[in-house]
């Protein structure tokens, strides 16, 4: 989402319905070497895709990740390796120096009765930050021009590429690797596209699902288009004012259900327009947990036929 006049946008979007049946967690792939960071072109489409309306099935209850809001953010233990400065979209802005530097948000909920914490260390960088904002709670990704960075004394976009952050996102409870049934349900709202006052050439503002990833759930007839590494970002026109109870919002939205540990990268077209982003899933969800259930020659139950 664009920010605008120091205003940030804050969103929510579409009910999410547990229904599909869906299929085991994909082995991790070595990244393609054509898929350059922050690029535009489409270089790789390994992350399933689902309808959204027909719901997202699950064998057990997953964690919400929800970084939109509650989160202590005083409470956050960053590494060496960030500026700091106040005031920035009424968040406080935290600029990675280099690759590796990371973030600890010691609470973010339970899981199974322990407390679910989050190491998130920046894999790649184009100008982007991360912003925290002590009124809501929130943490929030966002992007930096060429002037911010100008008047900051920060590096440049490289403006042949995409502006925003990549990061690995490592989910433990009680300070431990989770299980393999470990399961994340998250989601990316206000994906805008072509803005009421510019055009991109493709895609907008979007989310790429790196590693880590089960698969992504769209909305019917999103607003949305494949780019870069299998992402999804916004097309076609912009979500104006932010909304997020209307049909036209929930079109620039999607959903995406990860492992304990995971890759993302936020982007968005490098220029003079600052956007920003978080991990935000629906707050209307309805999730049902049920075992998964296949046919076993003509009967039922809940390990797959295999003869």
């Amino acid at each position: 989402m664009p920010t605008t006049n120091g205003a940030k946008r804050i969103v929510t979007t579409t009910t999410i319905l547990a229904a599909a049946l869906i299929p085991a967690m994909p082995a991790s792939a070595a990244q393609p070497a054509a898929c350059m960071p922050f690029a535009e072109t489409v270089c790789a489409t390994t992350v399933p895709s689902y309808d959204l309306s027909d719901g997202i099935g699950v064998d057990s209850e997953p964690f919400l990740l929800d970084l939109s809001q509650g989160v202590d953010v005083d409470a956050i233990e960053w590494s060496d390796g960030w500026t700091t400065w106040d005031d920035w979209f009424d968040n406080t802005a935290h600029y990675p120096t280099r690759d590796g530097v990371s973030l600890t948000i010691p609470d973010l909920g339970e899981w199974e009765g322990g407390t679910v914490s989050a190491v998130i260390t920046v894999t790649d960088r184009n100008a982007g930050v991360i912003g925290t904002n002590p009124e809501t709670g929130a943490v929030n990704i966002l992007t930096l021009t060429a002037h911010n960075t100008d008047e900051l004394g920060l590096d440049r976009p490289d403006p042949a590429l995409r502006s925003g952050l990549g990061l690995q996102v490592t989910l433990l409870v009680d300070g431990m690797q989770p299980d393999d049934s470990f399961r994340a349900l998250t989601g990316f709202t206000d994906l805008d596209g072509d803005l009421v006052d510019r055009e991109w050439s493709t895609a907008g503002e979007g989310w790429e699902m790196v590693d880590g990833i089960q698969g992504v759930w769209l909305p019917d007839n999103a607003h949305l288009t494949e780019y870069g590494e299998n992402g999804w970002a916004g097309t076609l026109d912009e979500n104006v004012n932010g909304s997020s109870d209307t049909a036209h919002a929930r079109r620039h939205y999607f959903a995406a259900l990860t492992a304990a540990s995971f890759r993302v990268r936020y982007s968005a077209p490098t220029g003079d327009v600052n956007f920003i982003s978080t991990f935000s899933p629906d707050d209307t969800y309805n999730i049902k947990a049920y075992p998964l259930e296949y046919a076993l020659n003509g009967g039922t139950g809940t390990t797959p036929n295999e003869s």
